[in-house]
């Protein structure tokens, strides 16, 4: 990066940033009077969560930072803006890489891949915290009400069989899916991930009066949910670069981190 780039980029994410000094939580202390007594009040204190994950996202922000000074003094290749070599790809706003005619020597394409592999180490620790987050955070009552009242009817009826079938292999079962664009893997995620969250709602209800009551029992039904969530764990195994499901851009958009507690206006999200 540029020298000015680079400041404006550290100024940036530090106004990012600075509203999370002040959202707190009520944590118990102790306090001293002068006359010795000592009590137990509540004060506040950074919420314990960001506590965690601030630092750890300013240590990988630097880190990237980091790789791409590393890139200073290279010689061999370069970049055009504009003109014949603007882009006409899905990254148009990037200038276009040259390099020589005879191509990249053995210890540039080496040093490259190296450092890609740094950065994708970088991407994945900042994935696993946005994932984390968005598991801690509360499921909207919108995207719950939006949800059908069976779990039958969010699979459709090939999946709903193949998943409460008596033999069941969540590896099989991927086999025989098609995941053959993004567009269908995300289709299944976002249809295996309502259904989980339709059987815990029935194993938590009940009242069999209730839309959300049951006529499985309770042991079928924690079975049915604990196979969907296997095959979300493949899935995102699979496909670490599937896009956000409407669970997840719906926890984002409406974004509470548990009950009780204010509105969080700023999530940090890769």
């Amino acid at each position: 990066m540029a020298p000015d780039t680079k400041e404006r980029w550290k100024k940036e994410v530090g106004w990012l940033l600075s509203v999370t000094d002040h959202i707190v939580e009520f944590v118990p202390t102790r306090q001293t009077a002068e006359n010795g007594t000592t009590m137990e009040i509540m004060s506040t204190a950074q919420r314990r969560d960001l506590q965690i994950n601030i630092p750890a996202l300013r240590k990988l922000d630097a880190m990237l930072i980091g790789y791409m000074d590393n890139f200073v003094d290279q010689t061999e290749f370069w970049y055009e803006k504009g003109g014949d070599n603007k882009r006409d790809d899905d990254k148009w706003w990037m200038p276009t890489v040259k390099v020589p005619a005879e191509g990249l020597s053995d210890v540039t394409r080496k040093w490259l891949q190296y450092q890609k592999e740094c950065v994708n180490q970088v991407l994945k620790a900042a994935m696993a915290i946005n994932a984390q987050v968005l598991v801690e955070m509360e499921i909207p009552e919108i995207y719950i009400e939006s949800l059908p009242k069976k779990g039958k009817t969010s699979l459709g009826d090939a999946i709903y069989r193949s998943i409460t079938d008596e033999e069941f292999d969540p590896i099989e079962f991927l086999e025989g899916v098609d995941l053959s664009t993004e567009h269908k893997v995300l289709d299944l995620k976002n249809r295996i991930e309502a259904s989980t969250i339709i059987w815990k709602r029935k194993m938590q209800t009940k009242d069999a009066k209730s839309s959300w009551g049951s006529i499985i029992s309770f042991e079928k039904r924690e079975q049915f949910e604990e196979r969907a969530e296997t095959i979300l764990h493949l899935l995102k195994l699979q496909f670490p670069g599937a896009p956000q499901s409407q669970l997840d851009i719906s926890k984002i958009q409406y974004n509470r981190y548990s009950p009780g507690e204010e509105t969080l206006n700023s999530v940090v999200c890769v």
